[in-house]
């Protein structure tokens, strides 16, 4: 949706409001920085009001993308553009395909630096709709990567680190999406993972009576780097109070700020979350390439089984499945409806029957529907699991992801799924001190080309010696001796 973003001017005031703004009045998508590219994407051109569609990508130095777009119209044409570039100036442009009077073009780029590479769909003549298709790879052998720690000296302060490290300098920042970092709350940063999808947006928590000073540092860093953005609420004013928003719009000014709605429980917010998350990216392909579109169902009652979420969450961020809430027994009527009408007729269930029942699962998987279940005998190998499952959603031809990331605790994790999504990998989880079987066996033998492994916590999640286990790992990749 082309739209032209609106900015409030919210005044602090004794009946302060935040109102809602509509679905895609900030989408900017024909301009740098667009939106997260991911392994399959619908879209459309229509001359003479929109020529462009800009996608981003992250690549790593190395890194190799091989994309193809196909399209009836009469001449669309792909360019690709580096991390600083500011506009579509030919000097900022590294790759094309132009092949005259056909819209079937390719571009096989090699990465020379790592960051936000910007694609471009032009359309030279004609208007319609396009497919596209990202696949990335290593060209030559990777040397086997070394675990970083990202962390904080609390989940808020980790959740700031890990959105800075997916944008540096906060640069092109045009929106940010606000959640309770409140225990009682943890379902709703997973399930807003979808939302980064819709906006390329970093996640940033907050208490449920303040604002943490290094979230409002985080947001007065984003406003002097690029402008008025928009925040993007998820949770109703129990989560996130209204007071807390109005602090936030008095000491950092030039926010337009946006409430997901309806929000009654966890589970009316996904389905919401997954609403928006249509509208702000209506028509493209939800299932990266064949097929239904996919929902991914996670038990949303139990905080003990919320680490299935969160293995789920990178593919919500990178694939733009949404996320949806059941009980172990029942479905809730939110989700039901937000099934049925936005047409996700594939539904993944994360976890064993312990989790999600199987009378749960044969209600999901009735009529037009079909269900499957991905999980393992524990968290540890439910995500082991989900990520090799994920694997064939990302990149096809390939065994090992991009990137991992890797978690103890749920807290410093709830925002590392959406992080590593964008980066297209997944997320493992591990006790504080040591690997479980099953997810040593996956560093060992499924990711001997890893581009990057990252570990969010600091040594009170993850001890120093349970990283050098990783590394490890990851260094006798395909079978060696520990």
């Amino acid at each position: 949706m082309k739209c032209v973003r609106v900015l409030l001017a919210v005044c602090l005031c004794a009946m302060w409001l935040v109102a809602p703004s509509s679905a895609g009045a900030s989408m900017y998508d024909d301009v740098i920085p667009g939106k997260p590219l991911g392994p399959s994407t619908w879209g459309w051109l229509n001359k003479p009001t929109d020529e462009n569609d800009v996608f981003r990508v992250y690549l790593q130095n190395g890194e190799r993308i091989q994309i193809t777009m196909t399209s009836a119209a009469d001449d669309f044409d792909l360019y690709m553009y580096v991390p600083w570039a500011t506009g579509f100036d030919t000097a900022f442009k590294v790759a094309e395909s132009s092949v005259w009077d056909t819209s079937n073009e390719s571009i096989d780029y090699v990465a020379g630096v790592e960051g936000w590479f910007y694609l471009r769909v032009h359309s030279f003549l004609g208007s319609g709709a396009y497919h596209l298709s990202a696949i990335p790879s290593w060209p030559t052998p990777r040397t086997p990567a070394t675990p970083y720690r990202i962390w904080g000296r609390d989940r808020y302060e980790t959740a700031v680190e890990i959105a800075r490290e997916n944008f540096p300098g906060w640069a092109r920042v045009t929106h940010v999406i606000i959640a309770s970092g409140e225990d009682r709350a943890a379902a709703d940063p997973l399930a807003a993972s979808g939302l980064v999808w819709a906006y390329g947006a970093p996640i940033l928590l907050v208490r449920g009576n303040s604002v943490p000073d290094v979230v409002m540092n985080a947001l007065k860093s984003i406003k002097a780097a690029n402008g008025p953005f928009e925040i993007h609420v998820v949770g109703g004013p129990v989560s996130v109070p209204d007071t807390l928003l109005a602090d936030i719009a008095l000491k950092v000014g030039g926010v337009s700020i946006d409430r997901i709605t309806p929000y009654a429980d966890r589970y009316t917010l996904a389905a919401s979350i997954a609403r928006r998350m249509q509208a702000e990216r209506p028509g493209e392909e939800w299932g990266g390439g064949g097929g239904g579109m996919t929902a991914l169902i996670a038990n949303g009652e139990d905080p003990d089984k919320f680490f299935d979420a969160l293995a789920l969450s990178p593919i919500a961020a990178r694939n733009g499945f949404p996320i949806l809430l059941v009980r172990k027994d029942s479905i809730p009527i939110a989700t039901k409806n937000a099934l049925t009408d936005l047409g996700l007729t594939a539904r993944t269930v994360a976890g064993g029957p312990n989790t999600v029942s199987d009378a749960v699962v044969l209600e999901l998987g009735a009529g037009p529907a079909v269900s499957e279940r991905w999980w393992g005998r524990d968290r540890y190998e439910t995500a082991v699991v989900i990520m090799d499952k994920a694997m064939d959603l990302y990149t096809p031809d390939l065994v090992f992801p991009a990137n991992i990331g890797i978690a103890a605790k749920l807290p410093d994790a709830l925002t590392g799924g959406a992080f590593i999504g964008l980066r297209g990998g997944c997320i493992l989880v591990m006790r504080k001190d040591t690997l479980p079987d099953s997810t040593l066996w996956f560093l060992r033998f499924q990711t001997v080309d890893c581009g990057k492994c990252f570990v969010f916590g600091g040594v009170n999640s993850v001890t120093d010696g349970a990283i050098l286990k990783v590394g490890n790992a990851l260094a006798t990749g395909g079978g060696g001796i520990l």
